[in-house]
């Protein structure tokens, strides 16, 4: 049985940028294993996300991670590597009580160089000429909706193609020398590295040895659960090790067909990613005639974890559609084209936690929806932690304190993300 220096497990977003940073560090000469259940990279959640990236968020910390990887990743497609980068924009629409419960953060925003306008009434119908901006009456009391009176326009936010960002940081880490295991799925760690039957009450919990998959024991120097989601599961509920996670929540996104062209011709060539004042329902348009329609577990929903997490229709045509047709009355004639659901994990400041919560045991997760915008970074930090260094440097050269996201108390050091809708 070979022993690995480092075993990743988990090949979405986080995981790969963990492997080619943690690999462009070591060189050659260590061994280092990308493992995941899944028969290629990109196969799980990260595949499953609307990919979406911004700046515009409050806490200096997630500005810290989101803009430097957000650099990044304009570096690698200048460089030549095509990531389908492009910059839509972000625009979140609001009423007069969001405004002002916001504006605090707003003024953050503006004081820490983020590229936002505040658009009045005008301005949004200028450019989104088919919303709806006044509800009628019995709308508003019925759905308890209100009125958009104004909205906040982030300019350096806009999409990338998750399968060609994950599969870049695959290829890279597979060039410098990585390995990968997949079709493999892990059951649980490994503590004691002996091959015969273990005296739980005996077994040293001190440090992780590596994991026990359906294909046998992996041993390593180092483990790295960039699980999202899922770490819940495999530390609290097979090993009742704390994850730093509060909990996870289902993301689903449905993509309609409108024959109504001309409702989204004139917006066709800047239509940005929205977000109504409603429980964050939202759209894009990826195609003339066709937009994606997503929401989390935030429209009446419970928030648990699923394995193989599936979309719910009913749910869509009962809770969302009814919201969304107030606001874009011309998607009532839309046709249900396709759907998918994931999950997400998220932390209770809405920053991620990077921590060694047991020798030989890393975690990478609690990234709260904003997993591919802030990946590049999480994959640096992460990568000096089992360096053991204190500071790593972020793309664009700017020191970050390694232990401002640990989830010890103690040692964590960053902002309660406010920016919300």
């Amino acid at each position: 049985m070979k022993n690995y220096d480092v075993v990743i497990v988990g090949s979405g977003v986080i995981g790969t940028s963990i492997a080619y940073h943690l690999s462009s560090r070591l060189g050659t000469g260590k061994d280092i294993l990308l493992l995941d259940k899944a028969s290629t990279s990109c196969h799980g959640n990260t595949q499953r996300s609307a990919a979406k990236i911004r700046d515009t968020v409050a806490s200096q910390t997630n500005l810290d991670l989101c803009r430097s990887s957000i650099e990044a990743y304009k570096y690698y497609q200048d460089s030549g590597v095509d990531l389908g980068l492009k910059f839509e924009g972000y625009l979140w629409l609001m009423t007069d009580d969001q405004r002002s419960r916001n504006q605090t953060s707003i003024d953050t925003m503006l004081r820490n160089g983020v590229n936002i306008e505040i658009l009045d009434e005008f301005s949004i119908t200028k450019l989104l000429p088919n919303l709806n901006l006044k509800l009628e009456k019995r709308t508003r009391e019925l759905l308890r909706l209100e009125d958009i009176t104004c909205a906040l326009f982030g300019k350096n936010c806009g999409s990338i193609d998750p399968e060609l960002l994950t599969r870049f940081y695959e290829r890279r880490f597979l060039e410098m020398g990585g390995n990968k295991l997949y079709n493999c799925e892990v059951r649980s760690l490994v503590f004691d590295k002996s091959d015969g039957e273990t005296n739980h009450l005996l077994m040293d919990l001190s440090r992780v040895h590596g994991v026990i998959t359906d294909k046998g024991k992996v041993l390593a120097e180092n483990v790295v659960l960039a699980t999202g989601a899922y770490t819940q599961f495999l530390l609290e509920g097979k090993h009742g090790i704390h994850s730093g996670l509060k909990g996870t929540k289902k993301r689903q996104l449905y993509e309609l067909a409108t024959k109504d062209f001309d409702s989204i011709k004139c917006i066709n060539s800047y239509f940005p990613f929205t977000i109504l004042p409603y429980k964050g329902i939202y759209l894009y348009l990826i195609k003339e005639g066709e937009v994606v329609v997503g929401c989390s577990d935030n429209v009446g929903r419970p928030f648990t974890l699923e394995n193989d997490p599936q979309p719910e229709p009913q749910f869509f045509r009962n809770c969302v559609m009814p919201i969304l047709i107030e606001y874009f009355p011309f998607l009532s004639r839309a046709i249900e084209k396709g759907t998918t659901a994931g999950m997400y994990d998220y932390s209770a400041e809405g920053a991620p936690n990077i921590d060694e919560v047991i020798n030989g045991l890393v975690i990478a997760n609690g990234s709260s929806g904003r997993g591919i915008m802030t990946a590049d970074a999480i994959g640096r930090i992460t990568a000096s932690m089992i360096l053991g260094e204190e500071e790593t440097e972020l793309f664009g050269r700017k020191k970050f304190n390694v232990s401002k996201l640990s989830i010890d108390p103690k040692k964590r050091n960053v902002e309660p993300e406010l920016f919300s809708l």
